[in-house]
């Protein structure tokens, strides 16, 4: 991604991890050891170990876990969807010429309140409904979330630099996308 824009997608079935992780690693490294992005719950937490074994900057988000916001998100998978729809409300995102598919699926997901907190339907919810998971726009979405660790990314007209990243949640879903 560069600021909200895909500069470049790699779309495969599953292929296993050791091939993600690589492929990943040259996507990383063909935009100069850009950040890479992996939903560390399930398969991707061994993408995420082997793209630290290869010396890659690697951002681990853990969908399940907990909210910054805990009081007003189920989870952190709420907080990055509700985010990433801020973003698109208020005109911060720049999706032009994207695959449709991706568009679709970034609004597929619905929403409900359990206790009080904001729930995103879930991944395997999703795909009982619709037949697939929502993949590319969980990668999308995760992406933006991101953009808040990258050097020199402004959001929000906010200066969005931070090196926390290394202290993220480590480990669901299988989503990866290069920064």
């Amino acid at each position: 991604m560069e600021n909200t824009r895909i500069k470049e997608q790699e779309i495969y079935g599953k292929k296993g991890l050791m091939h993600t992780a690589n492929v990943l690693h040259v996507l990383s490294r063909k935009y100069d050891n850009a950040l890479i992005v992996v939903d560390v719950c399930g398969l991707g937490a061994g993408v995420v170990d082997r793209l630290i074994e290869m010396g890659d900057n690697v951002l681990g988000i853990d969908n399940a876990a907990r909210s910054e916001e805990p009081e007003k998100y189920f989870n952190k998978r709420a907080e990055i969807w509700c985010a990433a729809g801020d973003a698109f409300a208020g005109g911060d995102v720049e999706l032009r010429n994207i695959d449709p598919k991706l568009k679709g699926q970034l609004a597929t997901p619905t929403y409900e309140f359990r206790n009080g907190k904001i729930l995103i339907e879930s991944k395997a919810d999703i795909k009982k409904r619709l037949g697939n998971s929502p993949d590319r726009a969980d990668a999308y979405v995760n992406g933006l979330y991101a953009l808040q660790f990258v050097d020199g990314q402004l959001i929000g007209g906010r200066d969005a630099y931070s090196d926390e990243y290394e202290d993220e949640p480590y480990c669901g879903g299988y989503s990866a996308m290069g920064m």
